[in-house]
């Protein structure tokens, strides 16, 4: 009798240690690893300097914006989220001060990239959209 009890002792001892292993396991597996970001792009410029009087007129505007150099342009852009739908409010704010744009998204898949939108260090972030030999930018 005693060993019975062990038996179903040590059944349920390791149903519950296997399950908990498989659920990390598919957990780490099939976790998304990657972050979309959405952005609006205000103009691609041949130099630095005109990049330079965008940003600054809409920092005038209170439009918080950067940019980032590729393929030798100048692209500058606004209202860098990870939720599509956050994306509505700088439409306005873009359209109220008849600001052209293009909607844009950039699939974030590198664990650095992450951690910089993460830890919103935008300049590091806008160093990578530099670095990328093709743009990834849709």
């Amino acid at each position: 009798m005693e060993n019975k009890k062990l038996i179903y002792f040590f059944a349920i001892f390791f149903s519950i240690i296997f399950s908990a292993i498989y659920i990390s396991v598919f957990h780490i597996l099939f976790t998304s690893t990657s972050i979309t970001l959405y952005y609006q792009q205000l103009g691609i410029f041949k130099e630095e300097k005109n990049a330079q009087k965008l940003i600054q007129q809409l920092h005038d505007k209170k439009i918080e914006s950067y940019f980032f150099s590729s393929n030798g342009q100048y692209i500058v852009i606004c209202g860098l989220n990870d939720s599509d739908n956050s994306t509505e409010e700088m439409h306005q704010q873009l359209e109220h001060e008849q600001i052209t744009y293009i909607d844009k998204k950039q699939e974030l898949s590198d664990p650095k990239a992450i951690s910089y939108w993460k830890h919103k260090d935008i300049k590091k972030l806008m160093e990578i959209f530099s670095n990328e030999t093709t743009t990834n930018h849709t």
